[in-house]
């Protein structure tokens, strides 16, 4: 892997699949507790505020990608410019083997640059993918929250419902 993309993918990480989790399992629990009668509001309204900094690092995502793309730009005229010297390294091996070597070592940094510039895009080209579906999961999850909340109210509506019922 190149260092570009092993960055991007780190970042991605952190910013995507670690909250991810952790949003997801304190949502279940959440469910879970207030299908079982238990009071959860503050426990949601944390978890609000998790899925609000998530959304937030999304930005940082995008600002990551947009650096990546002007990295790659210059990584992409430093290789025109290593294969011009190539070229006039090869001229020149003719006359002196020094010339050869410094060829050789330019063909070895293109070549790395090329894999580096690939393996750059193949990561950026997943980005926007990965964005979309983190904010699926973030308008799944709040709606999810939203119902847990309604079945909550209605359950307390029900129970004070029985109660005047029992007390009348």
């Amino acid at each position: 892997m190149s260092a570009i993309s092993d960055k991007l993918k780190s970042t991605i990480q952190s910013v995507f699949d670690l909250p991810k989790e952790s949003i997801e399992k304190k949502i279940d629990i959440i469910v879970a507790n207030t299908r079982q009668g238990a009071e959860q509001g503050g426990e949601a309204k944390k978890v609000l505020n998790q899925i609000e900094v998530a959304e937030q690092r999304v930005n940082q995502v995008r600002d990551v990608v947009k650096t990546v793309n002007a990295v790659l730009k210059s990584l992409k005229a430093a290789r025109q410019a290593a294969q011009a010297t190539e070229k006039a390294s090869t001229i020149s091996a003719s006359l002196n083997p020094a010339a050869a070597s410094v060829a050789l070592a330019q063909k070895l940094i293109i070549d790395r640059v090329k894999k580096e510039e690939e393996d750059a895009l193949d990561a950026i080209n997943v980005t926007p993918s990965l964005i979309e579906n983190f904010t699926t999961f973030i308008e799944e999850s709040k709606q999810k929250l939203e119902k847990v909340k309604r079945e909550r109210e209605r359950k307390k509506a029900l129970r004070e419902q029985r109660n005047r019922k029992l007390n009348s």
